[in-house]
């Protein structure tokens, strides 16, 4: 099990803009997902992200960071196959240079 520090940390903008263009069907990826994943996914919704505002060239609502990257226009089927890839990949053995 990876620590807090170490998880993936994805967060889900629920500004009023975000919300009305689906944000909260992206929450629902969240409570849908497997258990195991919690233990390299760090999910959480946030108040508002202010990329409509600050960020223009971010892309369009609703917004979604990974690790601090920003997405756009982020669906439930979207996300919900980038935490698959994003769990796959943290679980996967990393490739050891000096074995044989």
């Amino acid at each position: 099990m990876m620590t807090e520090s170490k998880k993936i940390k994805i967060r889900v903008c629920q500004g009023t803009a975000c919300f009305v263009m689906g944000a909260s069907e992206l929450l629902e990826a969240f409570e849908d997902m497997p258990k195991e994943w919690n233990d390299v996914l760090d999910v959480a919704p946030v108040p508002c992200l202010n990329f409509c505002n600050e960020r223009a060239e971010v892309g369009s609502m609703p917004y979604v960071t990974i690790d601090g990257v920003p997405y756009s226009s982020m669906t439930s089927v979207k996300l919900r196959a980038m935490m698959k890839r994003l769990v796959e990949t943290a679980k996967s053995p990393v490739d050891n240079p000096n074995s044989n």
